[in-house]
């Protein structure tokens, strides 16, 4: 009895320092892919004008930037309606991914033109990878 409990322990030590050193090397990618998939404050703004969205940024220091549809395309696999117009935004900073480059998780805003105003339609959340 007494043996097997060494070699439970052993085992459960083993995993628990493995654990640590993951955490250790991977620490940043997996701070990073729990924000892109936590609520976000800007999912908020979904039906509303797209100009309250863009003052709520331009606080941040931030600004939405236009995006072609195959760009927005190979990130999501949507497409976009002819009425549609699309605009991204960075969330967060730029953080390591998996030690073979950078990462940084985007907000695509996906706005309507709608009685001469444009309203927020969907904001789908993405990552853009730059490998080493």
């Amino acid at each position: 009895m007494k043996r097997r409990r060494k070699i439970l322990l052993s085992i459960v030590a083993g995993i628990l320092g493995l654990g640590i050193l993951f955490l250790f090397a991977y620490g940043e990618t997996l701070r990073g892919l729990a924000q892109q998939h936590l609520p976000w404050k800007e999912d908020s703004y979904k039906g509303r004008l797209l100009s309250e969205l863009e003052n709520e940024l331009a606080k941040r220091g931030q600004s939405l930037e236009p995006v072609g549809s195959s760009s927005f395309y190979g990130v999501t696999g949507r497409e976009i309606k002819p009425s549609e117009r699309l605009a991204r935004f960075q969330k967060g900073k730029e953080y390591r991914w998996f030690r073979f480059g950078t990462a940084v998780n985007l907000g695509y805003v996906v706005s309507e033109h709608e009685n001469g105003r444009e309203r927020i339609v969907e904001i789908i959340h993405g990552r853009s990878v730059d490998s080493l």
